[in-house]
């Protein structure tokens, strides 16, 4: 991430966690008000998914999931442009995930149905998409393409 904000001309300033301590030493509002003074873009890589929608809630510039444990989106950015890449284009293409349903496979599912991409994942027993995590994908699905569920055993 950093070297693609050079690229673009920007000048990327990383905090660790340990520096911040977010959520403990200083809240989340009161970081994200700070660097919203002092910088055009939060890119945020988090544990908890909550702390990026409260950082969002109180940035005054856009706030990006680098990744979290709901989501990495920028991980399933990467993996469509590879395929377009390869592919040409992604709509009509179908995408199959094996692997437990973690963040990644939640992004890609994501970003796949709002590209028009058939997206199947088989999963593990005790590792499937929950059924509230299911439903997310539905009214995507309905609306740009097909979600398969497999079950491995």
């Amino acid at each position: 991430m950093e070297m693609a904000i050079v690229q673009l001309g920007g000048h990327p300033v990383t905090i660790r966690p340990d520096e911040v301590g977010i959520g403990k030493r200083e809240s989340t509002g009161d970081v994200a008000k700070t660097l919203s003074c002092y910088h055009a873009l939060i890119g945020a890589r988090v544990f908890d998914h909550k702390t990026v929608v409260e950082l969002s809630s109180y940035s005054l510039v856009p706030v990006i999931n680098m990744l979290s444990n709901e989501a990495h989106p920028l991980q399933a950015l990467a993996d469509l442009l590879t395929i377009k890449q390869e592919f040409e284009q992604l709509e009509g293409l179908k995408i199959a995930y094996i692997g437990d349903s973690n963040n990644v496979a939640r992004s890609l599912a994501i970003g796949s149905l709002m590209a028009g991409v058939e997206f199947r994942v088989a999963s593990p027993k005790g590792y499937e998409f929950s059924a509230s995590i299911f439903r997310e994908f539905n009214p995507l699905a309905v609306k740009f393409c097909k979600l398969v569920n497999l079950r491995v055993p």
